[in-house]
């Protein structure tokens, strides 16, 4: 009876050290600040990845002649509608 139980535990604790459970991780995405990590909008843009934000302080900012292309999903959004604009 003793070695049944001794046996039963030792098959429980090894089955029980080889089930791998994985939890999905949740991916936030991080905040890019125009013009302290980049300079323009446009770079900003260029190097964010899908579910980042792009902020951007106050003040007026070019794009120089180019068209601004968002094709991910970020969220683009300035620290004030009434002080923060870009040019084309």
């Amino acid at each position: 009876m003793v070695k049944r139980l001794a046996l039963l535990l030792v098959l429980v604790l090894l089955v029980g050290s080889s089930v791998h459970t994985t939890l999905p991780l949740r991916a936030e995405g991080k905040t890019i600040i125009v013009p302290d990590d980049y300079p323009t909008v446009s770079s900003a843009v260029k190097n964010a990845i899908d579910g980042d934000t792009v902020f951007i302080k106050n003040g007026t900012y070019e794009t120089i002649n180019q068209t601004l292309v968002i094709n991910k999903s970020i969220t683009l959004q300035g620290e004030n509608s009434e002080t923060t604009t870009i040019n084309p």
